[in-house]
This record gives structure tokens, sequence and C-alpha cells, in this order.
């Protein structure tokens, strides 16, 4: 039982609606890469949140708004996303002033600080996918792994470095670490 922190079960219950979880993201989204990413952090979510899963009824019904939820809020994030990213990508010409230099330069050093801290399997998927670009299975073939297990990788760094994140930022900063950790 999931709830009960079964990850066979949990595996099997991933593996049952990924398809169709993935398949609605990518309707909507148009992106293979943000889908993928958008059904890890669903299935992320439902995990984290497994002993609250006793208390429902309808598990197809809890996973569609969750998964509805995911999905409209990493497209009203789009715009935000796009926008950081070009004042990520040349802070000084953007028009930040002085602080939101300071807090950008602040919430990278953070977020290379939890990368550092992950596995070095972990950091090796992060970094292919986040840095390099590459879609899962290309991560898989690369690396000589199968696309379940980068997917495996991909959930635990990204669970240990919101949780360093956490950890060690508040407020402001913690936004801008993570919107620039799923960039």
């Amino acid at each position: 039982m999931v709830a009960a922190g079964d990850e066979k079960a949990f595996g099997l219950l991933f593996h049952q609606h990924w398809d169709h979880i993935y398949t609605v993201a990518l309707s909507i989204t148009r992106s293979v890469t943000t889908s993928e990413d958008l059904v890890q952090d669903i299935f992320l979510k439902i995990w984290l949140n497994r002993s609250q899963l006793t208390s429902i009824e309808h598990f197809d019904n809890y996973l569609f708004i969750v998964a509805r939820n995911a999905i409209y809020t990493n497209l009203r994030q789009t715009g935000i996303k796009e926008s950081l990213l070009q004042k990520l990508e040349d802070p000084g010409t953007a028009g930040w002033t002085p602080e939101e230099e300071l807090l950008a330069k602040e919430s990278a050093k953070l977020i290379h600080r939890a990368v550092s801290q992950l596995s070095p399997q972990q950091q090796e998927v992060y970094r292919l996918s986040r840095d390099g670009g590459l879609k899962y299975d290309q991560i898989a073939q690369q690396l000589g792994i199968s696309k379940s297990t980068v997917r495996n990788h991909m959930v635990k760094a990204l669970q240990n470095i919101r949780e360093y994140l956490q950890a060690n930022t508040d407020g402001l900063l913690l936004i801008l670490c993570l919107l620039s950790a799923v960039l």
C-alpha cells in the first residue's frame, strides 16, 4: 500500500498512470521535457503526501486534480520563468536593481551547492537534463541505464535540492532558487 510507504506499490501506481498523465501534460504544454518534469513532480507530490492517501476515496479523481493543478501552475509560471531566464542571462542590462542581482547570484550559488550535495549519479542525471537539455531517453542511452532509472534519479535529485533549499533559504530567495532550479 502506497500510503504505508510501499515503494513497490508506488512503482506500480506510477507505471499504471504515467502514460495518461504524460499525454495530458504534453497535449497542453506541447513540450516533451516539461511534460516529463511535470509527471515527475506530480508523482513526487503524491509520494511525499502518501499518508493522506488513506482518506481519498477516488484516487483517479485525486490524481486528475493534482495533475491539472500542476499543469496549470506550470503554464502560469512559464511567463515568469521566461522573464527570469532573460534576467538571469544578463542581469546587468535587464533592469535589475543591485539587490536583485545579488539575489540572483546567491540563488545560483545555493543551487550549485545543493546539486553538489547529490550523489554522483543524481548529479550527472540532473546536469544532463537541466544543463545539457537532454531528454530522459537520451540520458538513459548516454549513461547505459534504463529510462525509469533516470526518472528515479531525477525525482530523488529534485527532492534533495528542494529540501536543501528549504533548509538553507527563506522567503524571496527560496522562490527565486526554486524557479531557477526548474528552469
